[in-house]
């Protein structure tokens, strides 16, 4: 069960019980949700949250831009070439916006700046 979506899982099953899942094809999916929808089905009684079942598929997910590395090394105070200061905890700056998760998805009307990270992370390839 994946539960974060690429550009091979685009199709999401949302439900109260298991959170967030991601499908290759619209048929798997399918198929979990009939499971998912009959899993609310207690003693010959529907749960009441067997409506907050639904099923999306994701064009869009929010993805690292205008990622910034210190340039050169950092000198005793911690400032690179330019005179920025990097914390010794912190390999990058980015913003953060929502992008297709594949080049064949529809663009979004324009960018949303979602969050700026500041992070000791490794960035993703």
């Amino acid at each position: 069960m994946k539960t974060s979506p690429d550009k091979d899982h685009i199709f999401g099953l949302s439900c109260p019980y298991n959170g967030l899942t991601f499908y290759a094809t619209t048929e798997e999916r399918d198929i979990e949700a009939k499971d998912v929808i009959q899993d609310h089905l207690q003693e010959g009684e529907w749960s009441e949250d067997v409506g907050d079942v639904f099923a999306f598929t994701v064009t869009h997910k929010a993805t690292q831009v205008d990622v910034k590395h210190p340039e050169g090394e950092l000198d005793e105070e911690g400032c690179d070439e330019n005179g920025d200061y990097w914390p010794s905890d912190v390999d990058f700056t980015c913003n953060y916006a929502l992008k297709p998760l594949a080049p064949d998805l529809p663009q979004a009307g324009s960018e949303i700046s979602l969050a700026l990270c500041v992070a000791g992370l490794e960035q993703p390839g």
